[in-house]
Order: structure tokens, then C-alpha cells, then sequence
């Protein structure tokens, strides 16, 4: 028997991002008063410090920023998972925009800093989870 992974457990300020994962979509926070992209979703700008914030969807691609293999399951859920890539992927839409991640569909040793990925999704019930894969088109800038 596999032990079942923990649930996704949305708040106020990070639900979009868990539903348009559920919709195939990558959602981060834009302020509405400069613009500036933010994520994980804070309760106001970290540019501007204005709390108008709505949901944008981006276009999924990124690069990898930094990454490590996982190779001990820290829950039982992942055991038949390992080893998988963790990565932080910077989006192309803003310079140090980041959402860290899975990196799937490569071998774990061939994920390289620099690596051009695109988002993927995983329906989890009302939810998804935001994946990520190597890029051949619309590859990150």
C-alpha cells in the first residue's frame, strides 16, 4: 500500500495559483499599480508596498535557476518517487520571477542550471500542481 501525498491546501492570497494549476494555467500575483509580478503570493507589492493585487497568467516558460536531486523521500507519499529534481525556475515574463518545482519527463542527472523548461499540470480534485519540463519551443529568453 503507498502512502497517499499531503493535499493541497489553498489560503486567501495563494488560491488562484492553485486553480489556474487546475485550469492548465500558470497564475502568479501583478500589482495593479507598477506592474511588478510576485510569487510565492504576498499580501502587497514588494516593489511598491500597494496591496492591488490580482491574478496574471504567465506563459510557463522559465529557465532553471538552481536545482537539487531529492533522493530521500521526507513523506511517505514520495517514496516511489525518488529521486525527482526539485528546481527553482525563473519565468521568462520577469527577471527574478521564481516558482519552485518538479522537473519531470528528463532524466534527474541531465537538469542543469541554465535548462529551458515549460509548466505542466497535474489535476489534484478543484486544484493543480505546476510542473515543469524541458522546453523546445518558445524556449525561455
Amino acid at each position: 500500500m503507498t502512502a497517499a501525498k499531503p493535499g493541497i491546501v489553498p489560503n486567501a492570497a495563494n488560491r488562484s495559483f492553485w486553480e489556474g494549476a487546475g485550469r492548465g494555467e500558470l497564475v502568479v500575483l501583478r500589482c495593479q499599480v507598477c506592474g511588478f509580478l510576485a510569487h510565492p503570493a504576498p499580501d502587497r507589492c514588494p516593489r511598491c508596498a500597494a496591496r492591488a493585487l490580482a491574478p496574471r497568467r504567465m506563459s510557463g516558460y522559465g529557465t532553471v535557476y538552481s536545482c537539487t536531486i531529492i533522493r530521500r523521500a521526507f513523506h511517505p507519499g514520495f517514496a516511489a518517487e525518488i529521486p525527482y529534481v526539485l528546481a527553482m525556475v525563473e519565468l521568462q515574463e520577469q527577471a527574478a520571477l521564481r516558482v519552485v518545482s518538479r522537473v519531470v519527463n528528463i532524466a534527474p542527472e541531465a537538469v542543469t542550471v541554465g535548462l529551458a523548461v515549460k509548466a505542466v499540470f497535474v489535476p489534484e480534485g478543484a486544484f493543480g500542481l505546476v510542473l515543469f519540463e524541458p522546453a523546445t519551443e518558445g524556449a525561455a529568453r
